[in-house]
This record gives C-alpha cells, structure tokens and sequence, in this order.
C-alpha cells in the first residue's frame, strides 16, 4: 500500500503543480492536466491503481481528450462574463515603462492590464500609445507614432 500512497502522493503533487502554472499562464491547457492528474491520484489513493503504465494512459488520455473538447468552451464562458470593452485602434497613455518587445503593467480604462511593446523602441510613461489588439489578457500596444 506504500507504493500505492508514493504514486498518489506523486499525481497530487503534479496536479497542483500544474493548476498553479495554469494561474501563472491562464491559457486554460494547465488546468485540464492538472485535474487529470488530481484524478489519477484519487484512483491511486482509493482503488490501489499502483500501474505505472495505466496511470499515465488515464492521465494522458483525460487531458488529451478534455483540452480539445472543453478549452474553448471555458474561455468562451468566462470572456462573456466579463463584460469588458477594450477598443483595438484606441490610444492610451502609459502609466509604466515598457522596453521594446517586453511586458509591463498599466493602467486601461481604470483597471490594471499586462501590457506588450510589439515594436523595437523602449516607451515610457506618459507616452502615448495604440491597442493593436488583445491577446488574452494583455494589450498588445504599439507606440502613436511609429
């Protein structure tokens, strides 16, 4: 049973390990994962499963199958109920430095956002800048004039 408990243990620590990437990336690939491994450590902890082999099929299988079938499903679900409007074409004015081609935080609309220098010159705060669109949760931004 020992072996068995090492093997739960294992996926219970995979598992969260990969529901915490999914909180740093939000990509909604992480997550599916994450509870096929969560799944594979209940099998292992309450039926004994101890099959390396079979543990790794179920946990492949689930994640491969539940990605493909419910990713856009999920991120349609929680895009709707934002109810955020964020223009592409709008101007904004930088609250943060951003070097060339790099990711900082600003301020859109009252909100903080992760926002992406999509050119080759370092901007700086007050600079006035166009959304050139959105990527998940980052503006990607390009300086007014280029």
């Amino acid at each position: 049973m020992e072996f068995t408990a090492n093997h739960a243990l294992w996926w219970l620590g995979l598992g969260v390990a990969l529901l915490a990437m999914e909180v740093l990336t939000t990509s909604f690939g992480f997550i599916f994962f994450g509870i096929s491994a969560l799944f594979v450590s209940v099998i292992c902890w309450q039926f004994g499963l101890a099959d390396v082999i079979w543990e790794m099929v179920v946990f492949a299988v689930m994640g491969g199958v539940s990605v493909p079938l419910f990713r856009s499903r999920v991120r349609a679900l929680l895009n709707r109920s934002k109810n955020i409007s964020i223009d592409t074409g709008k101007e904004m004015l930088l609250t943060a430095a951003v070097g060339p081609r790099a990711e900082a935080t600003c301020e859109c609309q009252g909100a903080p956002w992760a926002v992406f220098n999509d050119s080759d010159r370092p901007l700086q705060v007050g600079d006035r800048v166009t959304i050139i669109r959105v990527d998940g949760i980052r503006l990607i931004i390009r300086p007014l004039h280029s």
